[in-house]
């Protein structure tokens, strides 16, 4: 979490700060830097970082691998390109199948198409991998699979894994927009408060949390935890209020 939000900083925080009008650059010129960073961070970890001692390796199926990869690629590519040509025209008929067209305004009728046809997409390209893998005899992936689902409680778990931080996901992903559009404050003031001051708080946060873990134990941690993250997503929405007043 501390090198992460640590390299957060530049990509966030300083990134922000430079494209405001005061700052004097672009979002292409921004981005062409970032680039730039992460290819020469790229040559330093191939070329300069030491090398790992070598060890005997497990015999596998090499070939079935390469070919059982390859497979599930076109297989996901084959998903998305007819996804993205059914899969809007299904998503319009199920909506207007199961929900009256004059409930939505345009706008959310057109989100919950997007919604939908995503779904969709997902659920017709998950299963065509699966096979391709299955055809490919793709054992790598298809061995640590088995091995995951045959332990007792894993689809539970699964579950816990994608649900219990869904919702700060999608809170977190929208801050930067609602900081900017709906609050209205500049680029840099977001850059310097909620990406760079924000960002201490978080990796103080961080440790914070890793030490009361240690004193209350995983389950009650999850619990506590989970609740708080609850609460600060809902004070969104106060914010705004009290803003607007």
């Amino acid at each position: 979490m501390l090198g992460y939000r640590l390299a957060m900083i530049l990509s966030g925080g300083v990134a922000l700060i430079w494209v405001d009008p005061g700052g004097g650059w672009t979002w292409p010129e921004v981005y062409r830097f970032m680039a730039g960073l992460m290819v020469a961070a790229a040559a330093v970890s191939a070329l300069l970082l030491p090398r790992l001692p070598e060890i005997e390796r497990p015999t596998s199926a090499a070939r079935n691998d390469v070919l059982g990869f390859v497979a599930v690629v076109v297989a996901v590519g084959l998903g998305v390109v007819l996804s993205d040509r059914w899969g809007p025209a299904l998503a319009q008929w199920l909506l207007r199948s199961f929900w009256s067209a004059s409930a939505l305004s345009l706008d959310l009728q057109g989100k919950w198409t997007s919604l939908l046809a995503l779904l969709l997409g997902v659920a017709f390209t998950l299963p065509l991998a699966a096979w391709a893998a299955r055809a490919a005899h793709f054992e790598t992936l298809l061995g640590g699979l088995r091995s995951y689902f045959s332990q007792t409680g894993a689809g539970a778990f699964l579950a816990f894994i994608v649900l219990y931080k869904l919702g700060d996901a999608f809170a977190g992903s929208l801050m930067t927009p609602f900081l900017l559009k709906a609050m209205l404050f500049s680029t840099a003031e977001v850059g310097l408060v909620n990406k760079l001051i924000g960002l201490w708080l978080t990796i103080g946060g961080a440790l914070l949390g890793g030490a009361l873990m240690l004193k209350l134990g995983l389950w009650r941690s999850l619990m506590l935890f989970g609740i708080l993250q609850m609460a600060s997503n809902m004070a969104f929405g106060g914010w705004r209020s009290t803003a607007r007043a």
